[in-house]
């Protein structure tokens, strides 16, 4: 960071330091401090895009709970009018907690919350192996340490932060362990609900089902990923190279994920 504010400094009307990487090459360390530029889907780059914001280096963020009377100006501006459902992340809801991550006095983030039942604990432990959230019997599970991730949007700027966020989060509501439910729910013109962007979901583990999903009329019809209080001290490490799946049907692609 130091050494990115002093390029900064030298080329003082430079507001973006961009880096790149080949895939053929390992992934340099400094990476860590920089946000990932994600390609537009279906164009494939030779290398991969990261960058630094000059005015997101040194910001401070804050995060605090919204408040519906004061902010709901700069949500309308600040989630754009092409989120699915996108009234309901604009009025207050007795399910939902609703967070907002704030830099200079503006919402650069927001973040949405939903209380879990334990019926719904019951229902991802028969679809899918919690063991990595170190509960031996789900009857154990404290609902009042879990929570469901609704949705959550950033400024690509401040991509980096995501974990941050995260961890600050589950400390204002003392949570240990946050789901996030990938439900694709389609009607009959479009979707129901928005999609977290890629930075937030690369943050969480997705889980193992119990048994592979093969069509929608099998009885899993989602994805579960979480994201737990140990995590935050885990390293992670940027694996610089490109996957290609030979094969011409679905059990390829099963498995690679097995």
């Amino acid at each position: 960071k130091v050494f990115a504010q002093c390029i900064f400094n030298y080329y003082q009307n430079c507001e973006y330091l961009l880096a790149t990487t080949d895939h053929d090459q390992p992934a340099p360390n400094h990476l860590t401090y920089f946000s990932r530029v994600y390609p537009k889907p279906s164009v494939e780059y030779p290398y991969d895009l990261y960058l630094v914001d000059k005015n997101a280096l040194n910001a401070t963020l804050s995060i605090r709970p919204i408040d519906w009377k004061l902010d709901v100006e700069q949500l309308k501006q600040f989630i754009n009018t092409s989120i699915p459902n996108r009234q309901q992340f604009l009025t207050e809801s007795t399910d939902i907690n609703g967070f907002a991550v704030i830099v200079d006095y503006k919402i650069i983030g927001v973040i949405y919350l939903k209380n879990i039942t334990k019926e719904e604990i019951s229902n991802f432990d028969a679809s899918y192996d919690l063991s990595i959230v170190h509960r031996e019997h789900v009857e154990l599970e404290n609902t009042t340490n879990t929570a469901k991730l609704e949705w959550m949007t950033i400024n690509p700027i401040f991509y980096i932060n995501v974990r941050g966020i995260l961890k600050e989060i589950m400390r204002q509501t003392q949570i240990d362990t946050l789901f996030y439910a990938y439900d694709p729910q389609y009607n009959e013109t479009h979707k129901t609900m928005p999609d977290p962007q890629s930075c937030v979901i690369e943050n969480f583990i997705q889980l193992r089902p119990r048994q592979f999903v093969y069509s929608s009329s099998d009885k899993i019809t989602f994805g579960l990923y979480v994201f737990c209080r140990q995590f935050y001290a885990e390293d992670t490490e940027i694996i610089n190279h490109r996957i290609v799946i030979i094969g011409n049907n679905d059990d390829c692609s099963y498995g690679l994920i097995q």
